[in-house]
């Protein structure tokens, strides 16, 4: 108020306008109903597949919930060698722990250095594992000393040379974030603790050639700042990448403000190379409604309208329909928040009824530019897939307040800065002014700071 606006406070409520908590019953039932009309239209399925993986959270995550971090770690330069010829094969890694995943050794075609290797065998260190050595375009002849190692599941580029090649991958690292079975000796170790055992048992035998500290691009979940593995695990799935040219063609149909963050869409759109996992491994979220039949596994798909806890209730069945049995498996799984929250404007227009026949449309979506990649694009894939329109007109994309040192306000960091105490230090005009003329949002972020502010107040003297 004494700013001089002030918000209507709903009571929570199903009402048109109300309060609504994305975690309500109310709201979870259409969740799953969404989830459950895309199953039967053929665009979810389940499948055993590498997916990002974070060991911290233990679950699955998609592409959207992974970022990016250079973190210290070191280039190391182990010894291969040539079965043929006894030559060895100098190659540099950050990932020693997953020698015993290595699926074939490669160098760049016009690399002149290792022309007389291709074909031939490469025999790893410790594992003696033999591989074969193969020209290819992925090798960089200016990184280490132009030989790479090609893991099973090292990171993307990894999991990509392994499809296109027909590669069958190795995976060295289970869901508990440890070493496995196929790490040999390694196996229980904690993934650090294997890296490091790993350069030991190198450097006893000879094999370790150099070292040299480097600052590593290393993707990590957005929640736990844990790098992430890849791993192979059966999730759920939406169907995404066949539908780009349609994301695209929807994000022209948009209005955006500013023009210059429908490029931030359209780069995630021409990125997206999976198809959605939309299933996690934690405690609390929505849950996936299915049952499965004790005796021969078939799925059992309820009715759409309520909100399920599989792991808690019977199915709404008696039967299994397949074989009558009687018993049934609840779903353990539940789903990403973005499966969640990408029903928000079906919610609100209260899709299904006799409102949303009337309205079916939202006229904006406001929000920040860092969530266009989740909650902008998952809510225009998702609502299209459900309803074959645009749920959007307009898009107001906001960037960022920044604190007095230009980092993003954040919880965790602990450098929210209230805007009550600043009204309470510089008095609302001085605030208000700042707000007016520090900057355009919708183009730029800008730092909040009392010296700024302190200057906008001098001009109201």
């Amino acid at each position: 108020m004494r700013l001089g606006i002030s918000f209507n406070s709903y009571d929570e409520g199903d009402g048109l306008g109300e309060v609504y908590k994305t975690d309500s019953a109310s709201y979870r039932a259409v969740t799953q109903t969404t989830f459950i009309d895309l199953y039967q239209k053929g665009l979810i399925y389940k499948d055993a597949r590498i997916n990002n993986y974070c060991p911290h959270c233990k679950t699955t995550l998609a592409d959207s919930e992974v970022e990016y971090a250079n973190l210290p770690s070191s280039f190391n330069d182990i010894v291969f060698t040539c079965k043929e010829t006894g030559e060895e094969l100098i190659i540099g890694t950050t990932r020693p722990e997953l020698v015993c995943t290595c699926g074939m050794v490669i160098y760049h075609p016009n690399d002149e250095r290792y022309q007389h290797l291709d074909g031939k065998t490469a025999v790893s260190p410790v594992f003696g594992k033999e591989v074969l050595i193969k020209a290819h375009p992925q090798a960089d002849p200016e990184k280490g000393t132009g030989l790479v190692m090609m893991c099973s599941a090292g990171d993307l580029s990894d999991i990509r040379f392994f499809r296109d090649e027909g590669l069958e991958p190795v995976i060295a690292i289970g869901k508990d974030g440890r070493m496995n079975e196929h790490a040999g000796f390694l196996q229980g170790k904690k993934i650090k603790e294997a890296r490091e055992a790993m350069m030991t048992e190198l450097d006893s035998k000879g094999l370790l050639r150099g070292q040299a500290k480097v600052q590593h691009r290393t993707p990590i979940c957005e929640r736990s700042k844990t790098p992430i593995e890849f791993i192979a695990m059966e999730e759920w799935y939406l169907k995404q990448v066949d539908k780009k040219d349609t994301m695209l063609a929807l994000g022209e149909k948009m209005n955006f403000f500013a023009e210059q963050s429908r490029q931030i869409y359209s780069d995630w759109v021409n990125s997206v190379s999976i198809d959605w996992p939309i299933s996690r491994r934690r405690y609390y979220a929505t849950e996936v409604p299915l049952w499965y039949c004790k005796d021969c596994q078939e799925p059992y798909l309820p009715p759409a309208g309520k909100y399920y806890r599989p792991w808690k209730e019977a199915p709404p069945i008696d039967a299994c329909p397949s074989c009558g049995c009687k018993d049934f498996i609840g779903e353990h799984r539940v789903f990403d928040t973005w499966f969640d929250s990408s029903i928000s404007p079906l919610y609100i227009l209260k899709w299904g009824s006799e409102f949303y026949d009337r309205n079916p449309r939202c006229s904006l979506r406001p929000q920040g530019k860092e969530i266009i990649r989740t909650w902008l694009y998952y809510t225009v894939l998702k609502c299209h897939l459900l309803t074959g329109k645009c749920i959007f007109k307009d898009a107001w994309i906001n960037y960022h307040i920044l604190d007095g040192k230009g980092k993003k306000m954040s919880k965790s960091l602990g450098n929210v800065i209230d805007p009550m105490e600043i009204i309470k230090q510089h008095g609302a005009e001085p605030f208000r002014l700042w707000c007016a003329i520090e900057g355009n949002l919708e183009k730029t972020d800008f730092r909040c700071s009392s010296e700024r502010i302190d200057g906008a107040g001098k001009t109201l003297v």
